[in-house]
């Protein structure tokens, strides 16, 4: 313990005090006090070299630590390393799996301002779709399905379109014959009308000439 060195050392150094109006009592105190710092210089280097000593084993302590760390992790993935080559796999398969059930419900809707021919043309995609089992896997019966739907759905639309864009064709004709008819028939009441005005001027100006030779 500090404590009983301290008292060991004082006990060391002899009676303190004395008559300091002598020379050799100073000198004897000086001497002691002297002898103390000596003690205290030489404490301090082996200190400083234990201190020295432990930051040396500490430090090769921590390289040698983070060396068996990464030693550790490079041989935990080493060895994981299949499963994770699996895990990688399965994971883009479930992803292709997802885009293509994703792709068929969409292809299945018919948006506004769809022409017959664009759906025709996503019609023969959707038929001509391949569905792979192993992508698919406990899913291809729900692919299979959707392709199924969307075929039915797809099919009744080119067919509903059609007939639309056929009834719009006709009715455009019709009314394009509509319109000429009219145009003719306002172009007959034109002329009629520009005739009996000629005839009405030709009748007043002969009217007038008669009534002037009168």
């Amino acid at each position: 313990k500090l404590s009983d060195y301290l008292k060991a050392l004082e006990s060391s150094m002899g009676m303190p005090g004395g008559d300091l109006t002598k020379a050799s009592v100073r000198d004897r105190i000086k001497s002691d006090a002297f002898s103390i710092s000596r003690r205290k210089a030489a404490i301090d280097r082996e200190r400083k070299e234990m201190t020295e000593n432990w930051r040396q084993a500490t430090a090769k302590v921590n390289t040698t630590g983070k060396l068996i760390e990464t030693s550790l992790i490079e041989l935990a993935a080493q060895i994981r390393a299949p499963v994770t080559k699996w895990e990688e796999s399965e994971a883009a398969r479930v992803l292709e799996a997802d885009e293509t059930l994703t792709w068929l419900r969409e292809a299945a809707l018919v948006r506004f301002g769809e022409t017959a021919d664009v759906v025709a043309a996503r019609l023969e995609e959707v038929r001509g779709k391949n569905l792979n089992d192993d992508i698919l896997g406990d899913r291809m019966v729900l692919a299979v399905e959707l392709r199924d739907a969307a075929k039915r759905t797809l099919g009744d639309a080119v067919t509903s379109l059609r007939h639309q864009e056929a009834m719009a064709a006709e009715n455009a004709r019709l009314k394009a014959e509509q319109e000429q008819r009219e145009a003719a028939d306002a172009e007959r009441e034109r002329q009629r009308q520009d005739q009996i005005r000629r005839e009405q001027e030709e009748a007043n100006a002969a009217e007038r000439l008669r009534l002037a030779r009168e």
